[in-house]
């Protein structure tokens, strides 16, 4: 038997959290000597392999996006896993049988590294009447329109995140954090659209919607990034 939908609201409360890996350059000098005298070779430009190109991924707040693609916004670094409260258009009205849509541009603001992303969706904390497990949420690259993943709960998204790269900037220049976004070379951003709907019930089949009247969730979207040299 369906669960009866509830008429009063679920307030869904979403954080913006993206974790950047480290690009490692290493510094190398190679000796050599022949009788007394001595003789130094510094491998690499300035004596070091490597170079000064951070690796940095980021997030464009406020965004203006025109034909799928970010134009303009305010540069989010994301140093704080707790760094950003993304609104949610729609969430006061979120109950059972409703989607909610939200589009969050990512770009990558190294100059010579790819990054190669993942992107999953986590609870942030047990709320009293929590509608977390009732949500199935699916992503994909809008930019290109390729699916990341769908229909997923929370549980299934722990085990199969979704992936997608993201090109180096090139010679735009780097951002710091706050700065008004600049676009840089093809393929260094791209927007991803996540959908989150409410269904009636969880991934074990339970059905109990109804006791969780003005039932809440609170998530928080995640983006892991690791360096690539081409």
């Amino acid at each position: 038997m369906t669960a009866p939908r509830t008429g009063r609201p679920a307030l869904l409360a979403i954080a913006i959290a993206a974790l950047a890996g480290l690009a490692l350059f290493m510094n190398a000098t190679l000796t050599a000597a022949a009788l007394s005298d001595s003789a130094w070779l510094g491998l690499g430009s300035d004596g070091a392999l490597g170079g000064s190109n951070r690796f940095q991924v980021g997030l464009v707040t406020d965004p203006t996006i025109v034909d799928k693609n970010v134009t303009e916004g305010v540069v989010s670094m994301l140093d704080d896993p707790d760094a950003i409260d993304w609104a949610v258009s729609g969430a006061a009205g979120f109950v059972p049988g409703k989607t909610l849509k939200m589009q969050v541009p990512v770009f990558n603001d190294s100059e010579a590294l790819f990054a190669d992303m993942q992107v999953t969706l986590e609870s942030r904390g047990k709320q009293t009447k929590d509608i977390s497990d009732y949500l199935t949420i699916s992503a994909r690259d809008l930019t290109s329109g390729t699916e990341l993943f769908a229909d997923q709960y929370l549980s299934q998204l722990a085990k199969s995140p979704g992936t997608f790269a993201l090109a180096p900037r090139g010679d735009a220049g780097a951002h710091q954090d706050g700065d008004a976004y600049v676009p840089g070379a093809k393929g260094s951003a791209k927007v991803i659209e996540f959908e989150l709907h409410y269904a009636e019930k969880t991934a074990t089949g339970a059905q109990d919607t109804a006791s969780l009247n003005g039932g809440t969730s609170l998530l928080r979207i995640v983006f892991d990034a690791a360096s690539r040299a081409e």
